[in-house]
């Protein structure tokens, strides 16, 4: 009996396979990726990550405390004044605005 059943359900299980997998596969790459964009999107709302003013600045020895040897910095010179901005803070408020050198600079990630 068990023969027989294993017979029956086989092709059984085969069809339904390639019936249940017949949609997905008419899908294009490009209605995927729109579908995938399209939550992704929405995810975040505008205005979500609000700008950074005038930030508080350590010195340069303070840097070995602050700062991972390996950490991405983006670093500003001008005027013979430089500064760092840890691209870990530029992932939270993506947008700083300060000043380098007497200059107003926007520094973004």
């Amino acid at each position: 009996m068990g023969p027989r059943i294993s017979r029956f359900l086989a092709p059984f299980f085969f069809g339904v396979c390639l019936v249940s997998s017949a949609p997905a596969q008419h899908r294009s790459r490009q209605d995927i990726e729109k579908e995938y964009l399209a939550h992704a999107q929405q995810a975040v709302p505008r205005d979500a990550f609000p700008v950074l003013l005038n930030p508080a600045m350590g010195t340069v020895a303070d840097g070995d405390k602050l700062f991972q040897a390996n950490e991405w910095i983006i670093g500003v010179a001008i005027n013979g004044e430089a500064k760092a901005y840890p691209v870990t803070v530029m992932g939270i408020h993506e947008l700083i605005n300060d000043k380098v050198g007497g200059q107003p600079i926007t520094v973004c990630w």
